[in-house]
């Protein structure tokens, strides 16, 4: 998912990747480049462990979308109790909510639990044998009509998409994952929920440099209203909204 959105993003002049540029190309060679014949830019990804809240804001903000992998980042309804190690996510931009740092993700997670995902799971059961993979750009159109007509106020769309408290998930993730490496020190094995087997850590895209912001002001404004309006209850993965507001 990175490395689709960065090329998507190269692609709208919004992200420069270093060695794309036209200097001391043929004319063939930037006509092939215009029409998309030629590969697209390689990537040059790296991880940092231990991230803090502050360098993840800023990597985002100077190299664009990063894979931010976090022990016990899922909640239990969400798939934390399967995915209890570590989950990844595509941080797409950041927003400050009341002095508190929240992302807007690209998220993957097969587990998720919502109105949206439930209806996806019926189809996949019903024409794919369960299988969440065959699900396709058609599909989610064919499922959305259902939604529609039984109205039901959700949008598809909104399936991928998840709003984290950064400043939360990294202090959670940074105690779990100290107690995991105490607990083996100390009794040579883990007692709590599954091993962490991969570190807190951020990818991100060291060629890429960021020309426009893909999060505007007023977009920003708009998601910390969201995050604002909602009740202490609801998790710290899944911002549910209505489809007019996102």
């Amino acid at each position: 998912m990175q490395e689709n959105i960065l090329h998507d993003l190269h692609s709208r002049g919004h992200v420069e990747i270093s060695g794309s540029s036209d200097t001391g190309r043929t004319l063939l060679q930037r006509l092939q480049q215009t029409f998309g014949v030629t590969k697209a830019p390689e990537l040059d990804r790296e991880y940092r462990h231990n991230p803090t809240v502050d360098d993840i804001v800023d990597l985002v903000e100077q190299h664009g979308p990063c894979v931010l992998s976090l022990a016990r980042m899922l909640p239990s309804d969400q798939g934390g109790t399967q995915y209890a190690g570590h989950h990844a996510v595509v941080v797409i931009g950041t927003f400050k909510v009341e002095g508190r740092n929240w992302a807007m993700v690209l998220d993957g997670n097969d587990l998720q639990s919502h109105p949206v995902m439930e209806r996806v799971r019926a189809y996949a059961d019903k024409y794919h044998d369960g299988h969440l993979e065959a699900i396709t750009e058609g599909a989610l159109s064919a499922i959305q009509k259902e939604m529609d007509q039984a109205g039901e106020s959700w949008d598809s769309r909104q399936m991928v998409y998840s709003l984290i408290d950064l400043d939360k998930s990294v202090r959670e993730a940074d105690k779990a994952y100290r107690a995991y490496r105490m607990d083996l020190a100390m009794n040579g094995s883990y007692s709590d929920l599954a091993p962490i087997t991969f570190p807190n850590s951020i990818c991100v895209t060291t060629n890429a440099s960021v020309q426009a912001d893909s999060m505007p002001e007023a977009m920003k404004h708009e998601l910390a209203r969201i995050v604002g309006s909602q009740p202490d209850s609801f998790s710290r993965l899944k911002v549910r909204a209505a489809p007019e507001e996102l």
